[in-house]
């Protein structure tokens, strides 16, 4: 008899995950050795917090994966940006609904019910290099998610689960047209939470789309001519 090499459904879901985790601890250690080189320039960051911080106003697209599908996710960001060396802030980010269930259930189907996703994230981004257009940065969120499987046709969602969310990441940005900033980059998303209800997989590489509007050229050239 001729052996089956074929493999399953289950069997593929495992491989990816094996590849998640794999991928999340190199990158992991990447990101240690990156804070770690950080704190040889201590000084300089302590020396940027001295400084007048300016608003600090972006818009953050971001995707990644959820149970092995490709999700959109978007945000938007406010903080403090001392010198363009240090950039501190609060913000907001939710999933795109596009979830789609890849094995549904007699309680929680695509017919009923959608995934929602948000996080509340603390941020902080140090400058690597710089010049007149561009720059290469470090961003650390660690922030507070909620998940859930909420009802196509309700208010309140009967299955919720909290967690705490890191992500690492870095970014490269560039300057275009005075105003606007660009900018792209790759991370991993580390979720921590009760998986009790939520049985969804949200730790997973993520990459970067940024949108940034430099809000203190914008007044300059409106308000000091």
């Amino acid at each position: 008899m001729k052996k089956n090499t074929s493999l399953n459904k289950d069997n593929l879901y495992s491989l990816k995950s094996l590849y998640y985790k794999s991928m999340g601890f190199f990158l992991f250690l990447f990101f240690v050795k990156i804070t770690t080189a950080q704190l040889h320039h201590l000084d300089s960051i302590k020396l940027a917090l001295r400084n007048s911080p300016k608003l600090l106003v972006k818009l953050d697209s971001k995707f990644s994966f959820v149970s092995h599908q490709l999700v959109s996710l978007r945000g938007i960001k406010v903080g403090a940006n001392y010198v363009n060396k240090v950039k501190i802030g609060v913000g907001f980010s939710w999933m795109k609904d596009n979830f789609v269930f890849d094995n549904p259930t007699q309680l929680v189907n695509n017919d009923n019910y959608k995934l929602s996703v948000w996080s509340v994230p603390l941020f902080f981004d140090y400058t690597i290099y710089s010049d007149k257009n561009s720059a290469v940065l470090t961003n650390f969120d660690v922030a507070y998610s909620n998940f859930k499987y909420k009802p196509k046709k309700e208010i309140l969602a009967q299955y919720n689960s909290n967690g705490v969310t890191f992500e690492p990441s870095a970014v490269f940005e560039y300057r275009l047209k005075k105003y606007f900033i660009f900018g792209g980059g790759l991370g991993y998303r580390f979720v921590f939470r009760n998986r009790k209800y939520i049985h969804e997989q949200f730790s997973a590489p993520i990459a970067i789309v940024r949108f940034k509007i430099d809000f203190v050229k914008v007044y300059q050239d409106l308000f000091n001519n």
